[in-house]
């Protein structure tokens, strides 16, 4: 937090770009600019400058320099200072960024006549300067301040990345207009969110009348603090959509789910316009007066922004069902509603699952079968998580780590318990000659962690992804720093132990890239039931009017065979099925088990 305090004043040099006050009419049009408050984990960065046309009060536009000014400050903020240039010509705006670790210059224009954003390489473009590939999967600042590395190093390459096609974003095709007034080069704020903010920084910029919030998760239960971001945004006036907001965030709806979403082919999804207009929502209330037809189309585009958001709510569950899709919360126009949960089939089953198999779980833990966290049975150590997480403390300080105790590390920091375990395990004169990590209650969480899970077991884990929008392929290894020592080497791995997983249908997202990395090595056995799937990193993304949700996005996790690359959304299969709950907890019978197996 003391780096953003430390950045305000140069986000207010950054973005001092637009005028305040009214602009003068033109050609009967006219626009309006104001400033308003940008918040961070709700504090006040420095004011935004806005722009509102033909009256229209709800739908704020950014200024090209000023959109350029914001993305540099969150690079700074989240990253490293990025290195863009802005230029225009006529009704062409050009940035062109500087990439170091590809060491080539790639351009975006914007075409304000044609309505169109062109960019040679979507994925260089924004690529923070602290992945080593287009296509990194973690976010880590892995070397301390005094750059030693850290808890992972990311391995030089050995698959060379494909580059995606150049990406090009037609606006008129789907009825949006990028403006020209009085000289200003106006960009629509949630266009800004949609295609340059929320896939790089997995969060979205809210408007809610009388401030810009930068926020991914507005639900209650939300990431740890946003709390604060939830207060502010909901303390803005409810009411209803203009006109103008009802049709441009149907448009930009469509178009951001067309780019963003990730399962498209595997949902039969070829534009989610025709999506919209296909289907209904028969459950929804709304006037009679709204359409003469239920498609959810109607309830989009209509009047009222509660049915907008409840047709949000049913695209979610009724339609993509996907588990990393999931509603978050209403629109600031309508405030929250807990009556409002999480829905669809596919997330009732893995709910359904997970609730049997913790209640054999918990059967098994009562009496004194199995444990949490470490435990070890003979001579095999079992490592139990259902999530891979990081603690607060560690988020604040990743080098607590080095400078703790292992044997203090608390069992729901995913890395920690890694390093408690792996010290356990090599103490010398140690008996365990099996290790089991269980996922069977896992439904994922961090890559991060997931990444350290699968370099401790493996040596070295490379993770193979597809980014949908642009067809870029790319594989990055790592290794991990199990012992604590800033070196990363055989030290850090299990010699020639036995390496087992548990996986069930509970083992979703990273509790299913974990298996499957697994699985694609050969090195590690597999039992249980096939992996819940979920191949796609969550992408946090949010409506024009200010409904929170969160979609499958277009980074798709894959494994590599034959030099081809393989979606991993079907599961990984166990190479030992084991079919009663109970079975994966009686820990002293699964020994016997594991053993047998040799």
């Amino acid at each position: 937090m003391k780096k953003f305090f430390c950045l305000a004043a140069a986000l207010s040099l950054v973005l001092s770009f637009a005028s305040c006050g009214s602009s003068s009419p033109s050609g009967g049009d006219h626009r309006i600019d104001g400033t308003y408050p940008f918040y961070i984990q709700g504090q006040t960065i420095a004011g935004l400058p806005l722009h509102f046309l033909d009256g229209v009060n709800d739908l704020p536009y950014l200024e090209a320099n000023d959109m350029v000014g914001l993305l540099n400050l969150l690079f700074q903020l989240f990253d490293s200072q990025m290195q863009i240039k802005i230029s225009k010509s006529g009704s062409v705006v050009t940035c062109v960024r500087k990439n170091d670790t590809y060491h080539f210059d790639t351009p975006m224009t914007i075409d304000f006549e044609r309505d169109l954003i062109r960019f040679e390489d979507y994925n260089v473009f924004l690529m923070k300067t602290r992945c080593s590939s287009i296509l990194d999967v973690t976010s880590f600042n892995f070397f301390n301040n005094q750059g030693k590395p850290r808890l992972i190093k990311r391995m030089p390459p050995t698959y060379l990345p494909r580059f995606g096609d150049p990406l090009i974003i037609d606006f008129a095709k789907y009825g949006i207009d990028l403006p020209i007034r009085d000289g200003k080069y106006l960009i629509p704020l949630q266009t800004v969110s949609d295609i340059f903010i929320a896939p790089t920084f997995l969060s979205c910029l809210y408007f809610n009348g009388k401030s810009v919030i930068f926020e991914s998760d507005l639900s209650k239960k939300g990431l740890p603090g946003n709390e604060a971001s939830r207060n502010l945004y909901y303390a803005g006036n409810r009411g209803e959509r203009s006109a103008a907001l009802a049709q441009f965030g149907y448009k930009e709806l469509c178009m951001a789910l067309d780019l963003l979403y990730g399962l498209k082919e595997q949902h039969g999804i070829t534009s989610f316009d025709r999506l919209f207009q296909n289907q209904g929502a028969v459950s929804l209330s709304v006037s009679k007066s709204v359409a003469p037809n239920y498609s959810l189309k109607s309830w989009l585009t209509g009047p009222s922004a509660l049915d907008a958001d409840k047709a949000i709510y049913h695209l979610i569950g009724d339609f993509l069902d996907d588990n990393h899709a999931k509603w978050l919360n209403f629109s600031y126009l309508v405030g929250e509603n807990d009556a409002y949960q999480p829905n669809g089939a596919a997330r009732e089953r893995l709910d359904a699952n997970e609730k049997m198999y913790k209640a054999a779980r918990e059967s098994a833990i009562a009496s004194g079968k199995a444990e949490m966290g470490y435990h070890e049975v003979d001579d095999t150590a079992f490592v139990t998580f259902d999530a891979f997480a990081v603690a607060d403390a560690f988020q604040q300080d990743l080098d607590k780590y080095y400078t703790d105790n292992p044997d203090t590390f608390p069992d729901d920091d995913t890395i920690g318990l890694i390093m408690k375990a792996h010290k356990k395990i090599t103490r010398e004169n140690s008996p365990v000659k099996n290790v089991v990590i269980d996922l069977s209650a896992n439904t994922g969480g961090a890559a991060d962690t997931a990444v350290f899970v699968a370099s401790w077991f493996l040596g070295e884990a490379t993770v193979s992804m597809k980014y949908t929008s642009t067809g870029a392929l790319c594989s990055t290894s790592y290794r991990c720093d199990a012992n604590r020592d800033h070196e990363f080497d055989e030290k850090d791995t299990l010699g020639d132990r036995k390496l087992f997983c548990l996986v069930t249908p509970v083992s979703f997202s990273c509790g299913n890239l974990v298996p499957s990395l697994f699985r694609e090595s050969e090195k590690v056995t597999l039992l249980g039931k096939t992996s819940g799937g979920g191949a796609c990193v969550v992408q946090f993304i949010s409506s024009a009017w200010g409904t929170s949700f969160r979609i499958s996005g277009p980074q798709r996790l894959c494994y590599m065979k034959n030099g081809s690359y393989y979606d991993i959304d079907q599961g990984a299969r166990p190479d030992h099925s084991i079919e009663n709950p109970a079975d994966f907890y009686d820990r002293a019978a699964l020994v016997t088990y594991i053993n047998s197996l040799r």
